[in-house]
């Protein structure tokens, strides 16, 4: 583990600190401590993001939106080793409610377009569209359990 002393205190280096540590570092200012949350977690949220939302482009930006609420939200964290829970909670609402405002556009939309259409992505596997398919098929609250208990273990 690299240490530095900084004013007689050992410091871990960001790489080497716990997620609470480095979200009780980013609350006291440290920008770098940011940077390490969101790549050590990028990957697994936009995962999240783009099963929850079956939409590259709405993923993408939930996984924006998300970050920017727990900058926005970074005061109201307690280090209790449940930053994976905490991060992972701000994502699922910040999906669940782009779901909500879309089912309500849908709702407006199908009055003027009664034909949807459903967005197929070419470049996925054969498997991959099926699976994406029967997700998407799912109520949201199942779609949520089975998306995090299959690809996202504790």
């Amino acid at each position: 583990m690299a240490v530095r002393r900084v004013d007689t205190e050992m410091i871990e280096s960001p790489a080497d600190a716990s997620d609470d540590q480095l979200m009780m570092r980013f609350k006291g200012g440290d920008v770098q401590a940011f940077e390490v949350l969101y790549d050590r977690y990028e990957s697994q949220l936009f995962g999240l993001c783009r099963r929850l939302l079956q939409s590259w482009d709405e993923a993408e930006d939930a996984l924006q939106d998300a970050f920017v609420k727990m900058v926005d939200r970074r005061d109201a964290f307690e280090p209790q080793g449940r930053f994976r829970s905490w991060i992972f909670t701000i994502v699922r609402f910040t999906c669940m409610d782009r779901l909500r405002v879309a089912k309500t556009e849908r709702r407006a939309f199908a009055r003027l377009d009664p034909s949807e259409s459903v967005e197929h992505t070419e470049d996925l596997s054969l498997a991959r569209a099926d699976v994406d398919r029967m997700l998407r098929n799912l109520p949201i609250d199942q779609r949520e359990i089975l998306v995090l208990h299959r690809l996202y273990p504790e």
